[in-house]
């Protein structure tokens, strides 16, 4: 069973993740291939200017 991601999940990304030290943001897993079910979780990989201090926590999304 395949899935589609929320149309509001990459305005919502990009608005949390937009900011001088983010360079690019790539996605693999499920999701990437188009075999995402509603149980799978979304694998980014953000690539950033500088290594963040301290924890990165996670983004929850929830329809």
């Amino acid at each position: 069973m395949d899935s589609t991601l929320p149309e509001s999940f990459l305005p919502l990304l990009i608005a949390e993740l937009k900011t001088p030290n983010v360079i690019g943001i790539t996605m693999a897993g499920s999701f990437s291939r188009g075999q995402g079910t509603p149980y799978s979780d979304v694998d980014l990989q953000l690539y950033v200017r500088e290594k963040p201090r301290g924890i990165i926590g996670s983004l929850e999304l929830r329809q």
